[in-house]
């Protein structure tokens, strides 16, 4: 059982904070969401929905969680983290008998009442839901986490909680394990847990490793080499792809093992791969990367001009995935890589095409593009490839990027406005705010906003009276 806190003196509490700030850290850096609630409550600060879309800048961690209680945000930026929260001694025990049973360790918390069992899912985010004295705690929900203090005055505790984080299970690992109770993904596409790599993985792959859709292949080692082909042709190595099949086993894989796979399905597609590039003689992935550093570092002025970045960049990363131009591209396929919906993709693909960013030829129903690119293009992107960062992994919030598909720019998070000003300011530093609104097309007053939201976070500097400049993280 936790401890009590009423028998703790002044040098015990002065520890104990000590305890909180590196238990807070320590689940920071295993990738977990952290972030401080109110002292002895299970209540939050306050306003905390940008939490489902970033985390917190690590070196302010210390000083927020000092005399606080500690939570984790389940989901996806805590690598897909959900919580088996028993209400009762008699359902806790039962959960922990049948995870056992099925040789499943996760991360277990005390509770006055019953306990908890933490857990991420290798599918994606797990959907809340409740059963009797059982809750499950998935995506945009939170958690008390141990060394906090009850409303009782009791202290969580960790009855196991080692190694590098919760351990990964599939949804229908859990699934067999617990089925009386009601474990589902959200009903959206869901991101991967654990490797940033996985969400880029070409549609082929994705459908084969994370969706289990075979359909259309005559059999399980017929579709996992069509996966194979379509990370060979991303750009990924053998040891990439042999990760991500560890991580999302596909049942041909499970039988056959990872040498077997190697020399049979891997190399063959390699082969495979390598014959058919020299035929159309064609080196993508260098090329995409140069054009990906050439459209980051140039501006695109007007209200739509950070969509229209996106939507190049998604077009980039399309043509990596299908190994060379022209490429086929939807709309649906560029949306979901740009972050934005099938409409303003559509419009967008309309303003680049008008404006000679792209070719497109439709046959059928489906479109080939071609990108355009300026006289100069390689020199000039050469010179930028090294000095433009295509994305930025700073620790306070969790990936920033040129382009609007990543959360931190959505409207919960730092918004559209905070990107379209970082970006001018990235580009053109010492910018006063009359001058950043007219380069936005904003008003002041959303211009202040964004810059507010911006410094706080360490992305904007005002270093003389008046005039801000764009910090990347290593700045």
């Amino acid at each position: 059982m936790p401890s009590d806190l009423h028998n703790l003196d002044a040098s015990a509490l002065t520890t104990k904070n000590s305890h909180v700030v590196a238990e807070a850290l320590r689940l920071f850096d295993l990738g977990l969401n952290v972030f401080p609630i109110i002292f002895g409550s299970k209540k939050p600060y306050g306003k905390h929905d940008f939490l489902n879309t970033t985390r917190l800048y690590r070196p302010r961690l210390t000083a927020l969680v000092v005399g606080s209680n500690l939570a984790v945000m389940a989901g996806r930026l805590s690598g897909n983290l959900f919580v088996v929260d028993c209400d009762s001694l008699g359902e806790y025990e039962r959960v922990k008998e049948a995870m056992a049973a099925h040789k499943l360790k996760p991360w277990i918390r005390s509770s006055v009442r019953g306990g908890q069992f933490w857990l991420r899912c290798a599918d994606g985010e797990v959907k809340n839901s409740k059963q009797g004295d059982v809750d499950i705690l998935g995506n945009r929900a939170y958690t008390v986490a141990p060394p906090s203090v009850h409303p009782e005055g009791m202290i969580y505790d960790w009855l196991a909680g080692e190694g590098e984080g919760p351990p990964v299970v599939s949804l229908t690992e859990i699934q067999t394990a617990l089925p009386f109770l009601p474990l589902s993904l959200v009903r959206r596409m869901c991101q991967p847990a654990f490797s940033e790599k996985v969400n880029t993985l070409p549609p082929i792959a994705y459908r084969v490793l994370v969706g289990r859709n075979t359909f259309g292949y005559a059999s399980n080692s017929e579709a996992e080499y069509a996966a194979c082909l379509s990370l060979i042709g991303a750009g990924y190595s053998d040891g990439d792809i042999l990760h991500f099949f560890t991580i999302f086993p596909p049942p041909h894989y499970k039988k056959v093992g990872e040498d077997n796979f190697h020399q049979y399905v891997l190399d063959e597609a390699r082969s495979y791969h390598e014959d058919t590039h020299k035929v159309r003689g064609c080196d993508a992935a260098p090329h995409s990367s140069a054009i990906m550093a050439w459209a980051s570092s140039r501006a695109w002025p007007s209200r739509t001009g950070n969509t229209d970045r996106s939507v190049f960049l998604a077009l980039c990363e399309r043509m990596r995935m299908d190994g060379g131009m022209p490429f086929r591209a939807s709309v649906r396929e560029v949306s979901e890589l740009a972050g934005v919906n099938k409409t303003t993709a559509h419009c967008s693909l309309k303003r680049l095409k008008n404006k000679g960013f792209i070719h497109v030829e439709s046959e059928s129903g489906i479109n080939t593009v071609a990108l355009i690119l300026p006289d100069g293009f390689h020199q000039h992107a050469a010179d930028k490839l090294h000095t433009v960062g295509i994305a930025y992994t700073p620790v306070g919030i969790s990936v920033c990027t040129l382009s609007t598909n990543h959360d931190v720019w959505h409207r919960d998070a730092l918004g559209k406005s905070a990107l379209a000003c970082w970006s001018v300011l990235l580009e053109s530093p010492g910018l006063t705010k009359a001058e950043i609104a007219e380069q936005t097309g904003r008003h002041q007053r959303t211009v202040s906003r964004a810059l507010d939201r911006l410094e706080w976070h360490l992305l904007v500097e005002q270093r003389e009276r008046g005039h801000w400049h764009g910090l990347t993280v290593s700045q």
